[in-house]
């Protein structure tokens, strides 16, 4: 279904890509586009956003529902977003012209596809630890390529068109953040049922139903049925977990294939492209 719901959108963008080339005052100045620097800092926010927003669907769900933090505890055990993202979107006015766009985007999104792998080994009963360091990694690919993203767009874009700029980064920004959680959303809730289901077969279908739908579910539900809930509740959260794991291996694989081909599309440093 989102494979679909995906094409369906990219058919939708080349057709509306089609007639505002046509049209003489476009909403869009889609040529834009043709530059190599604008087009790599529009999709190096679109990844950064889908992964970072899917990221966060799911450990939130991790956190609250599997290491049992409360929403405030949640908030703060993601603080270490902070120190990469502050620190390196601070200091890319120097980073930037020494490593050129193409390295900055290529390491970028590959130490993000690392910390990714990193948060493979949380399990059922981690130390805020053992959560916080792969944060700092992942905050540091962040970081690294929020602001040279912003920059490519609004850098590439002549005086008379920023207005048209800044609203393909925030558009940018909102179509990964909902890619983000669509696709984290959709692994999540298959590989959680598939993984869950079987293990039901002793509750009655009435509960079977809420109890694999979500973890949340499956907790409320344990709440109701005595002595089995205890049960329900640890085969409940390895199946989040398992599924889980599985999300973050495909953000990584998407993060990964995506530092690849903006590299190799992004100009670098001396301004010439790989492919040319």
């Amino acid at each position: 279904m989102v494979c679909v719901s995906i094409a369906a959108g990219v058919a939708l963008a080349a057709i509306f890509g089609f007639v505002e080339c046509r049209r003489r005052h476009p909403r869009l100045e889609v040529r834009l586009f043709g530059n190599a620097e604008f087009a790599a800092g529009a999709a190096t926010i679109t990844v950064l956003f889908l992964a970072t927003f899917g990221f966060f669907f799911l450990l939130m769900q991790y956190c609250q529902l599997v290491l049992g933090y409360t929403s405030l505890q949640t908030a703060m055990a993601l603080t270490p977003l902070v120190v990469g993202l502050t620190l390196l979107s601070g200091f890319s006015f120097w980073y930037l012209p020494k490593l050129g766009l193409r390295l900055v985007f290529f390491l970028g999104l590959t130490t993000m596809a690392v910390g990714f792998l990193c948060l493979q080994r949380l399990g059922l009963h981690s130390s805020y630890v053992e959560l916080a360091w792969p944060l700092l990694v992942l905050s540091t690919g962040i970081g690294m390529c929020t602001a040279p993203a912003t920059t490519a767009i609004m850098g590439a874009t002549p005086d008379e068109k920023q207005g048209v700029a800044s609203a393909v980064n925030d558009t940018a920004r909102e179509l990964g953040a909902a890619l983000g959680f669509a696709i984290a959303g959709s692994m999540l809730a298959a590989q959680y049922a598939r993984g869950l289901s079987p293990k039901l077969s002793s509750l009655p279908e009435a509960l079977r139903g809420p109890a694999t739908d979500s973890l949340a579910k499956s907790l409320q539900v344990s709440h109701r049925i005595g002595p089995q809930g205890a049960e329900l509740v640890d085969l409940s959260r390895a199946a989040f977990l398992d599924a889980m794991q599985s999300s973050l291996y495909v953000l990584a694989g998407i993060t990964a294939v995506a530092a690849v081909v903006i590299g190799w599309w992004t100009p670098g440093r001396d301004g010439t492209r790989l492919w040319r």
